[in-house]
């Protein structure tokens, strides 16, 4: 995971993993505008595979650029905070 700590992020804390605390919880994400469990930011390379996976239903991606350079913030969806037909 790349840099963390993003000042632009707009909701709780992030922790040393870039991973934003449970108060984000409460905030909509950007992308789709339904509730998010968490947001990280992301400078280098990534994967992604959510399939058959038990905690997040969806991510959505967020391009972002910091101090010049760019980076993806993925904001985390629950089963439950998407639903069975999202």
């Amino acid at each position: 995971m790349g840099d963390a700590g993003d000042p632009g992020l707009s909701a709780g804390g992030i922790d040393a993993a870039g991973v934003a605390d449970e108060d984000a919880a409460s905030e909509l994400c950007p992308v789709c505008s339904t509730p998010y469990d968490s947001v990280s930011l992301h400078d280098r390379g990534l994967l992604v595979n959510l399939l058959d996976n038990e905690r997040y239903r969806r991510v959505c991606f967020e391009p972002v650029e910091r101090d010049g350079r760019p980076h993806v913030r993925f904001f985390h969806h629950t089963h439950e905070q998407v639903g069975g037909d999202d």
